[in-house]
């Protein structure tokens, strides 16, 4: 929020979040809606509560640190 950022979380695991001390509101139960509602998806981690193709879908920009969304993406998936 200070440099004009507005932080939402998303994960069906963490009822709480906290950066620096200062709470970041849910956004919601609707993923979907969340998803179309964000400028930028962060994908932190690898629930597999998390349909990767509603990810990719729903998402205007998305950044998936866990590959989560590769293989819906027509993408080869390496597992080491």
């Amino acid at each position: 929020t200070r440099l004009g950022a507005h932080l939402t979380y998303h994960d069906p695991y963490v009822t709480t979040w906290h950066v620096d001390d200062t709470p970041i509101p849910t956004a919601g139960t609707d993923l979907p809606a969340a998803l179309e509602a964000a400028d930028l998806v962060i994908v932190l981690a690898d629930h597999s509560a998390y349909d990767a193709e509603t990810l990719a879908r729903h998402s205007r920009l998305l950044f998936d640190t866990r590959g989560r969304t590769r293989a819906s993406r027509g993408e080869t998936v390496e597992l080491l």
